[in-house]
């Protein structure tokens, strides 16, 4: 009993990363049968197209199935009738461009402008006495001594934030285990390819794609339109529409980070170009609070970040002209002297450079720079 202990604690988080396939398994073979079942049928309409593709070189015909609907029994995941979606999606032309569409969308529309001010204005008195409560919590008079932390912080730190940090490591010991191994990963991968239909998809692109090649079937469009509608049905069903909002969250927080780091990078463009039009001597004023020290602060660090960049490309030019050279080896000596504060500010240090050229041209040995082979490489540029 022991030892079956000891090998489970030892073994703990590989033990949960298989539960985890096996899971992804049962998930696959069972919920996730349809899936499965189109995965096939995918593979096989691969197949078939590309033999098409190479005896269309040699004008022999091959009956392709890529063009065919699946079997009535994954048809149901549609909400319409098959023949009922490809007339629509024949006819979607007429149906949208007309005078009758647009009178009921506006009407729609209208609609629920309504509907959303209603909405609003139910929550108005929400809006205006919530900022009013909150601000009057903020200002009211705070019992606990000057920096010391109330009795609720203390409680939300040890028993909610403490536990929150343990499980959240847990969680990435966890998923760092399943992802290291190729193995695991693989099949987590493939399961998770194969649950959320997604294999489906790219084999039946690519079974159409080399059907079209030599076809040229416009005609068979909307047939594919319907495939891939319920493709796309059976993907968003396999998992809890909750999944999908914290993925749709997850987009939404990533395209606006983005947003947001271009925006950061244009306007510190914009703050080097009025750096670079000014003179060698600013002088800031204005009264209190109008934003000198904030002013001050971003040229600064726009100035920090053009010299460090400025620095990398000269770091860079001088690789490029001796790319042999050992640099490593003098950043770790220019390291060790300001260890040793020999080095504390651009010109100590440009005196240490000057040291150490100086006792190169004194030394007989022509290999005492760092080990650089002056026989081997070039001197100079």
């Amino acid at each position: 009993m022991k030892k079956i202990s000891e090998f489970i604690n030892r073994n703990l988080y590989n033990i949960f990363a298989v539960f985890i396939l096996v899971f992804s398994a049962i998930i696959t073979f069972s919920t996730s049968r349809v899936a499965l079942i189109r995965l096939v049928f995918s593979v096989r309409d691969f197949g078939i197209s590309v033999a098409y593709y190479f005896c269309s070189f040699f004008d022999k015909n091959i009956a392709v199935t890529v063009t065919q609907l699946p079997s009535a029994s994954i048809l149901k995941y549609l909400p319409y009738d098959v023949d009922e979606i490809i007339r629509r999606l024949g006819d979607m032309w007429d149906y949208v461009f007309n005078a009758e569409c647009f009178l009921t969308f506006v009407l729609r529309g209208l609609a629920n402008i309504n509907a959303f001010s209603v909405f609003i204005l139910l929550l108005l008195p929400v809006f205006i006495l919530l900022p009013l409560l909150v601000k009057r919590i903020i200002l009211s008079p705070n019992d606990n001594p000057h920096g010391e932390k109330s009795r609720a912080v203390l409680f939300f730190e040890d028993k909610i934030l403490d536990n929150i940090y343990i499980w959240k490591e847990r969680f990435k010991k966890l998923f760092s285990t399943l992802w290291e191994s190729t193995l695991y990963r693989w099949i987590f991968i493939i399961l998770w390819l194969i649950n959320f239909n997604l294999a489906t998809v790219v084999f039946e692109f690519l079974a159409f794609y080399f059907y079209f090649a030599f076809s040229f079937d416009l005609g068979n469009l909307p047939t594919q339109a319907a495939k891939l509608l319920l493709d796309v049905i059976i993907m968003f069903s396999a998992a809890p529409p909750l999944f999908w909002y914290i993925v749709a969250y997850l987009i939404i927080c990533a395209v606006r980070k983005n947003i947001g780091y271009k925006r950061l990078d244009f306007r510190e463009g914009l703050d080097r170009e009025f750096i670079d039009r000014q003179p060698l001597i600013m002088m800031f004023t204005g009264t209190m609070g109008t934003g000198k020290t904030t002013a001050l602060t971003s040229f600064l660090i726009s100035l920090e970040i053009k010299f460090r960049d400025k620095a990398l490309e000269l770091m860079l030019e001088l690789d490029s002209k001796y790319p042999n050279f050992p640099w490593i080896k003098l950043e770790d000596e220019i390291k060790k002297a300001i260890e040793e504060g020999k080095i504390k500010n651009l010109t100590t240090c440009r005196d240490f450079i000057d040291s150490k050229k100086e006792a190169f041209f004194e030394s007989d040995n022509e290999k005492d720079i760092f080990g650089y082979d002056l026989e081997r490489y070039r001197y100079s540029f």
